[in-house]
C-alpha cells in the first residue's frame, strides 16, 4: 500500500496492528476511512492456488464469519462521521460477503451505517457471474469456481454524519 501511495503521488496515514483490539493502538482520531481486508478462505483465489481447496473445511467458514464480524465491530468505531469503511474478502462463499454484511448492518451498533448502493457484491470477471454465484455454497469444502475467474467480495459503507 505503501509504495502504491508513493507510485501515485498519495499520502496517507497508514496502520498496521491487531485491528480486532484497536484499544491498543488507537490514538481516537477517527479515520475518514477504513479498508478491512478481512480473512477468510481464500476460495476465490482457487485458480491461483489450487491447494486451497484441500486446506480449507467447512467448519473453517464459520470461524472465519466470527472473526470477520470481530473485525467489522471492532473498526466501524473508527470511523468518523462521513467516512467510508470499505470491506473486502477474497471468498465465492456469500458467508464471507452479503451475509457478514447483512449481519452487520442489523446490530444497533450499525445504526449510522448505509450501504453504498454501487457496491459491487460478490464479482467474478464472467458475465454469468450472477447465476455461477448461487451455485456455490459454503457447506461445500471444495468451492469449484469457474474456470479463468477469481471471485472477490466488496461492499462500501458510508457513515452518516
Amino acid at each position: 500500500v505503501g509504495q502504491t501511495l508513493q507510485r501515485l503521488g498519495l499520502q496517507a496515514r497508514l496502520q498496521h496492528a491487531d485491528a480486532a483490539h484497536p484499544q491498543a493502538w488507537w490514538d481516537g482520531e477517527p479515520f475518514d476511512a477504513v479498508l478491512l481486508d478481512a480473512p477468510c478462505s481464500g476460495s476465490g483465489v482457487g485458480r491461483r492456488h489450487p491447494d486451497i481447496r484441500w486446506l480449507r473445511r467447512p467448519a473453517d467458514i464459520a470461524a472465519l464469519a466470527r472473526q470477520q464480524d470481530e473485525l467489522l465491530l471492532a473498526l466501524w468505531p473508527l470511523v468518523k462521521p462521513g467516512g467510508r469503511l470499505l470491506y473486502a474478502t477474497c471468498s465465492w462463499f456469500h458467508a464471507e460477503g452479503q451475509q457478514r454484511i447483512d449481519a452487520f448492518l442489523q446490530r444497533p451498533q450499525a445504526a449510522d451505517a448505509v450501504r453504498d448502493p454501487a457496491s459491487p457484491g460478490h464479482l467474478s470477471g464472467l458475465p454469468d457471474n450472477g447465476a455461477r454465484m448461487g451455485e456455490l455454497h459454503p457447506s461445500s469444502p471444495s468451492p469449484s469456481p469457474p474456470p479463468g475467474a477469481d471471485g472477490f467480495y466488496y461492499a462500501l459503507l458510508h457513515k452518516r454524519t
